[in-house]
């Protein structure tokens, strides 16, 4: 029903850091709703148990939660806040979700100093942390890609 859009403006202080809400109507699109002060949203990822998205804001070193509200199609999203980490995120670029099976609603995050961060949504819409993998110091992930 929509189409997310990140605006990272990590070189500016003037625009950017926002995500915008695109309708899609049949063969049409129309703005829906900008949420701002996102900073440097990297990766939009939809969650496939709830209604969430998680913006991972590679600068800020923050995942923001967003919610769904389709009963509201002149803000169908609003901020909830960020996801509490065990430690401090460091550069969350890229990330994954699995969509079936026992592990559904498993999200892995690749850092940009070499470690994946596992989060798990539920379908209630809670989000938590459930593990962190790291590989070998000084390493840097730019890709994560999952074999089904």
């Amino acid at each position: 029903r929509y189409l997310l859009m990140g605006d990272t403006n990590i070189f500016s202080e003037v625009g950017g850091n926002r995500v915008a809400a695109i309708a899609i109507d049949g063969d049409q699109l129309r703005p829906a709703a900008v949420l701002e002060d996102l900073r440097d949203p990297a990766a939009l990822l939809a969650s496939p148990v709830s209604d969430l998205v998680l913006v991972l804001g590679a600068e800020a070193n923050r995942i923001t939660v967003l919610d769904y509200h389709p009963e509201r199609p002149q803000a169908p999203f609003s901020e909830r806040g960020p996801v509490t980490t065990s430690n401090r995120l460091e550069l969350p670029i890229v990330a994954l979700a699995i969509d079936r099976g026992r592990l559904a609603g498993r999200v892995l995050i690749a850092e940009a100093t070499g470690r994946v961060r596992q989060l798990q949504l539920d379908p209630s819409g809670a989000v938590d942390e459930v593990g962190l993998f790291e590989l070998e110091e000084g390493r840097l992930i730019s890709g994560i890609g999952l074999q089904p």
